[in-house]
């Protein structure tokens, strides 16, 4: 796509290839820990993946900005970050804690969920480090650092329930793993910089600038994760282990924008500044390739859902499909939200974007708690499917107000594809899915044509 941004799309591409391992992960933990284990694990995960976020404070995106357009002062700003991060670190492990009790998780569990939770923090400090590579456009770095956690979290987690570990095993695997990781990763980058902090610059990591960031992002996360921890709470461990192995394929999925959104974030930021048109013109690039890109991959993993929880997870979690179906539908106007929401952040309408999830992630609980307790996962899909339809309108409306977008950002044949994915969902037989292949192909091929009318092979260069 962009074509001055080939060498960094294609390690950043490559990182993110490795989810696939994290697939990988989830499945031997769904298999060989059984249903109420794993569900445990999965509530635990959301839960500390939400506290996480949460210590994260937004820096790592703070610094990818800052970093883009001062490089200089990239290690003083990450030993500030860092610094504040940990006057967090205690008070999210104390939560988590509460979490677990009131959820009812089982003693067992307990120092497994302690163990993750702190291993968290590392993730937390190194998605922090992550934003100055981003800043650097050193993605090649990312890239081999996502790929050794994740295989070496994959390796040990087989190798310790293979050996007849249970849950607390694993929190020590995710927690060793975690530590050397971030240990490691940071030797790399006071190298790559090569130089002690400048003296003398004004702090660029404050709680100040940082906190529209930390809204967002953690507003971000809840809206993702909150569904899976009040399974916890309000349903059983069984529908949290279902609802955890489909979500896994969204979190798949949702590698398909982050490969086109995160290396251009850089230059959209650096965009902003110097050419508003070029921006405008950058990010309805993005939106459209993006559906180009992923209507296929969302078409086939409707057709294909319970094929694939069958064989990834298991024949106990293939019930789960009418859930990863809803999901689906509702992740094509999710892609579109991510493009627009990183548009925000670039342009510096962080806050903003923090009033528009405020107002989409009480929706979200509010849908979560009245379908949760009667429908279980397949209640939880529902309310996710409905937030992310109202969360992308909402977007489309901020954005324009904002100036951010020039146009409408989602035209008649983008709505078309989610009507198309939408139509999957009233039937299952063979003559439907061939009837609604017939009109997917007519709107996609009008959507790479499109696409190959505007040029889009030639982005502009920052």
């Amino acid at each position: 796509m962009l074509k001055s941004q080939v060498t960094t799309r294609i390690p950043y591409g490559a990182g993110e290839a490795s989810n696939a391992l994290t697939l990988l992960l989830f499945a031997v933990l769904a298999r060989m820990l059984g249903l109420e284990p794993y569900g445990e694990l999965v509530g635990i995960l959301a839960v500390s993946g939400i506290l996480g976020t949460a210590m994260e404070f937004g820096f790592h995106t703070l610094l990818t900005r800052s970093v883009a357009r001062d490089p200089e002062a990239a290690w003083r700003a990450l030993v500030e970050a860092m610094k504040r991060q940990l006057v967090l670190a205690l008070p999210m492990l104390l939560i988590l804690y509460g979490y677990m009790r009131l959820a009812d998780v089982s003693s067992t569990a307990h120092l497994a969920g302690l163990l993750i939770g702190v291993s968290v923090w590392m993730r937390s400090l190194k998605e922090t480090s992550r934003g100055v590579c981003r800043g650097l456009a050193r993605f090649d770095i990312e890239a081999v650092f996502l790929w050794t956690e994740r295989a070496s979290l994959l390796g040990f987690c087989t190798l310790a329930l293979t050996f007849g570990g249970d849950l607390i095993a694993v929190g020590m695997v995710f927690l060793i793993v975690r530590v050397a990781d971030l240990a490691v990763f940071l030797a790399r980058i006071y190298r790559l910089l090569g130089a002690p902090p400048v003296v003398g610059r004004y702090p660029t990591a404050t709680w100040l600038a940082a906190l529209p960031f930390a809204v967002s992002n953690v507003l971000f996360i809840v809206y993702y994760q909150v569904d899976t921890a009040m399974l916890s709470v309000l349903s059983t461990a069984y529908d949290t282990a279902v609802y955890g192995a489909v979500y896994r394929f969204v979190d798949i999925l949702q590698v398909i924008p982050r490969l086109l959104i995160v290396v251009a974030f850089p230059a959209m930021a650096v965009l902003w500044i110097n050419h508003r048109a070029r921006f405008q013109q950058l990010l309805g690039s993005l939106q459209l390739v993006l559906t180009c890109v992923a209507l296929p991959v969302l078409f086939v993993t409707i057709v294909w859902s319970e094929a694939l929880l069958r064989g990834v997870f298991g024949q106990d979690y293939a019930v789960g499909s009418p859930a990863l179906r809803l999901l689906v539908v509702g992740n094509y106007f999710a892609f579109q939200s991510l493009v627009l929401a990183q548009g925000l952040q670039a342009s510096a309408h962080e806050r903003l974007l923090g009033k528009v999830l405020s107002g989409t992630v009480t929706l979200n609980i509010l849908l979560n708690a009245l379908l949760i307790p009667a429908y279980g996962f397949l209640g939880a899909a529902i309310a996710t499917a409905i937030t992310e339809l109202i969360y992308c309108a909402t977007l489309v409306m901020s954005a324009r107000r904002a100036q951010v977008t020039s146009g409408f950002p989602m035209g008649a044949l983008e709505f078309a594809g989610a009507v198309v994915l939408g139509l999957l969902l009233l039937g299952s037989g063979r003559v439907w899915i061939l009837l609604t292949s017939g009109a997917f192909l007519l709107v996609w091929g009008a959507l790479v044509g499109k696409a190959r009318q505007r040029h889009l092979l030639m982005e502009p260069k920052p």
